[in-house]
């Protein structure tokens, strides 16, 4: 390790690393670990810059890095991450950056990368990947759970495409029974935030976008983006996104707040969009509320492009909201894993001329015709029935969670038994989005600490001892408790008929939760992923064994 001044900081470049272990796309469950010593000769604590380059990561599509102590214990201290795979001069590399405080005497690390899983579970990472070798440079973000491809990608800056989300794939999904596993595949490509156009009929691209990378993962990203719509500020966007550790199929929650500024028409506008995939048949659609289906209707053959097959539909009375494409396949004839997206609403509210909305509204326009007759449907948020313009004033919150999952269970490969169940149950069908939507409709309720969300639950911790009850869950439940005292000595039990039974997903040592440090409060927080498939109810305690030093 020396120091670089191109950098500015203690650089270690790292080489041809020899490995005992299989690389590249399968099912990595180790991980990258070096060892770092800072000797410290002064008085006072200082804080040491150091970059580690990783040339030759052991997969690249999905990686995290986690400042960890000598026995595997995550610090809570950031690292920032840069990849990339398409410069081949340079080859796949990771830049990993961090600050590394140094008391007086000897301090030591261990900087853990993961990959294909965190645990007995796949990781969650979202990272920003340079194009640098791809063209079109920009912002673009990439969102992974595991190591097989990427879950989602962001086009930040709008360089290479004029939506905000692009490639969208599967997790843990094969092309039928004898299909590969641990690589990629494909759910239908784009989606947008909101779309909105100026007069002139031009839509809006992102200005002044600051992007925060809170938590690259592995157990709960979170990364915030705070913006505006148009050269002259028309719209203020602040949204949040956030995907999860977890073993059954790819979640990614959007959180989102516009605030317009401006008068806009509303026309052809919309608060979200699902869909302009080129390849994509939809022979199904499915939608619905907290209380099952509202409506199923299969796609007709030979409709014509941008025909509005359901148009301005009010989804009501109680949420959460879902739609689905049942049977959804991605016609590109490559050999790889492909199903269906859909759109859980969360929460909506809305104010439009000073009116309040509580619904959302939907609409489904065909996006392509296939040569045999076969549609493409896309799925768009809009405004109600009578909002033709948007005026200053005017606002939307929505919580929105982007889910993918495959159409029969001989397609899914991951170690999910109870999800494995209901697909066999279930193929191809809306029930699969009902289960996510009406299983994780969360009731929970806590002690020592305030529920500040539902689902990811998220609670800021007031005493040593914080006890949640939970009412209901499907899959890996991400749970994370804010306003910590230290990075350590906490342990999360689970309330077992009165027996305090420890959280135990550790593969490779204290390799199961999240740390974060939050500088602004000067506390941490800690996230875990809670097996809750099957379980009605559940009890969890988070305590504290030892107090900072």
């Amino acid at each position: 390790m020396t120091f670089a001044g191109d950098s500015n900081c203690m650089k270690a470049g790292v080489k041809d690393l020899q490995r005992t272990w299989k690389t590249g796309y399968t099912d990595i469950r180790n991980y990258d670990e070096f060892a770092i010593v800072v000797d410290n000769p002064g008085k006072g604590c200082v804080r040491v810059p150091f970059l580690l380059d990783l040339s030759g990561p052991a997969n690249i599509t999905g990686l995290c890095p986690i400042l960890c102590d000598e026995d595997g214990t995550p610090t809570g201290i950031p690292v920032q991450l840069s990849k990339n795979w398409h410069y081949r001069e340079l080859g796949a590399y990771l830049r990993a950056y961090t600050m590394l405080p140094a008391s007086p005497g000897t301090s030591r690390y261990k900087l853990r990368i993961a990959y294909g899983f965190y645990g007995t579970l796949p990781s969650a990472s979202h990272a920003q990947l340079s194009l640098v070798g791809w063209g079109r440079n920009g912002r673009w973000d990439q969102l992974a759970i595991g190591c097989w491809g990427e879950t989602m990608c962001l086009d930040m800056d709008m360089s290479a495409t004029d939506i905000a989300i692009t490639d969208v794939r599967m997790l843990m999904t094969r092309n039928g029974p004898k299909g590969k596993k641990w690589s990629w595949t494909d759910a239908g490509w784009g989606g947008d935030w909101l779309g909105v156009h100026d007069a002139r009929g031009n839509k809006l691209a992102f200005t002044e976008m600051k992007t925060a990378y809170l938590s690259h993962g592995p157990c709960l990203t979170e990364v915030r983006y705070n913006g505006c719509y148009g050269p002259h500020r028309a719209v203020d966007v602040a949204a949040t996104v956030r995907p999860l550790r977890t073993d059954d199929y790819a979640r990614t929650f959007h959180t989102l707040d516009y605030r317009f500024r401006r008068k806009l028409s509303a026309e052809q506008a919309w608060l979200f969009k699902m869909g302009r995939t080129g390849k994509l048949v939809t022979p199904q659609i499915a939608y619905g509320n907290g209380a099952g289906l509202i409506a199923e209707q299969n796609v007709p053959l030979n409709l014509k492009p941008d025909e509005l097959f359901v148009d301005k539909v009010e989804l009501s009375p109680e949420g959460p909201w879902w739609i689905a494409f049942p049977g959804a396949i991605h016609i590109s004839g490559k050999n790889w894993g492909t199903g269906s997206r859909a759109l859980v609403i969360r929460s909506y509210h809305a104010s439009f001329d000073g009116k309040m909305q509580s619904y959302p509204t939907i609409s489904m326009p065909v996006h392509k015709v296939q040569k045999d007759g076969r549609c493409d449907l896309d799925l768009l948020l809009v405004p109600p029935e009578g909002v033709n313009q948007f005026k200053p004033g005017d606002k939307v919150e929505m919580d929105l969670e982007w889910i993918t999952v495959p159409r029969v269970a001989d397609d899914y490969y991951g170690p999910n038994e109870a999800f494995r169940t209901h697909l066999a149950l279930n193929p191809r069908s809306w029930k699969t989005v009902y289960r996510e939507a009406r299983g994780n409709d969360l009731s929970v309720t806590v002690e020592g600490g305030v529920l500040t969300d539902t689902y990811p639950i998220i609670i800021q911790a007031s005493q040593p001892e914080v006890t949640v009850d939970i009412r209901g869950g499907v899959g890996a439940v991400p749970i994370r408790f804010d306003k910590l005292e230290s990075a350590s000595g906490y342990v999360l039990y689970q309330d077992v008929d009165g027996r305090l039974v420890p959280l135990g997903q550790s593969v490779h040592g204290n390799d199961y939760w999240q740390t974060v440090y939050d500088a602004g409060s000067n506390t941490c927080q800690m996230s875990f992923n809670l097996p809750l498939d099957g379980v009605e109810s559940s009890k969890w305690v988070l305590k504290q064994t030892r107090h900072a030093d």
